[in-house]
């Protein structure tokens, strides 16, 4: 049985190129630290500094978030969530 299993995943990939079908791969999932990584870059390429952009808050990005939004008046989620789509 097992001998037929490690012959079949070859095949089923070959056999899914053959006809233009892929096989079914995992979505990524975002996490809050990739979030906070997408923030942070955001922050600093509109020049607000988010101190060392490694996808962990603190104080440095606390403030940059602060001062974004009480400069432009928008929420960063937004901003960020903007410049994300196509």
């Amino acid at each position: 049985m097992r001998q037929r299993l490690v012959l079949m995943v070859p095949v089923v990939a070959i056999v899914g190129v053959w006809f233009g079908t892929a096989l079914p791969t995992a979505t990524p999932r975002t996490t809050d630290e990739d979030h906070m990584l997408a923030v942070q870059v955001f922050l600093d390429r509109a020049r607000y500094s988010p101190g060392e952009i490694d996808g962990v808050g603190g104080a440095n990005t606390d403030g940059a978030i602060d001062a974004f939004e009480r400069a432009t008046g928008q929420r960063v989620d937004r901003a960020v969530a903007a410049e994300r789509e196509p």
